[in-house]
């Protein structure tokens, strides 16, 4: 979903991107107005800044999908299960006294 997300912001950044370009010439020769150049320049970073949010997004859905991953330090085959799926697992050591 973040990777689709990310896609999606980068293709509408280069199509407002060559749009810009476009007005730019067009401004120019005065054939478009300054607000509508404008808009569209504002149009252009709102783009950029929901691209950097797609990417903070799909960097954190990593990190998470990284630190909800079991490992154990050993090799084997697990024959028993304990908990299910949604069960709350305790793994904080027993504290001793």
């Amino acid at each position: 979903m973040s990777e689709a997300r990310m896609k999606e912001a980068e293709v509408a950044l280069e199509t407002d991107r060559v749009t810009l370009a476009r007005y730019q010439k067009l401004l120019e020769i005065k054939v478009i107005s300054q607000q509508t150049y404008d808009d569209l320049n504002l149009k252009v970073k709102l783009g950029e800044t929901r691209l950097a949010l797609a990417k903070a997004e799909l960097n954190l859905a990593k990190q998470n999908l990284l630190d909800h991953q079991i490992v154990s330090p050993i090799e084997g085959v697990m024959n028993l299960k304990i908990a299910a799926l949604g069960d709350h697992v305790n793994v904080a050591q027993k504290m001793r006294y």
